[in-house]
């Protein structure tokens, strides 16, 4: 979750790369 949150700080703009995240949250969840 502070990774992600870490990740949406450094890319605001970059809904895809938040996608991308989400998912690998869960995996890595």
């Amino acid at each position: 979750m502070v990774l992600k949150a870490v990740k949406m700080r450094i890319y605001p703009n970059s809904a895809q790369r938040n996608q991308l995240w989400q998912t690998f949250g869960c995996v890595v969840k």
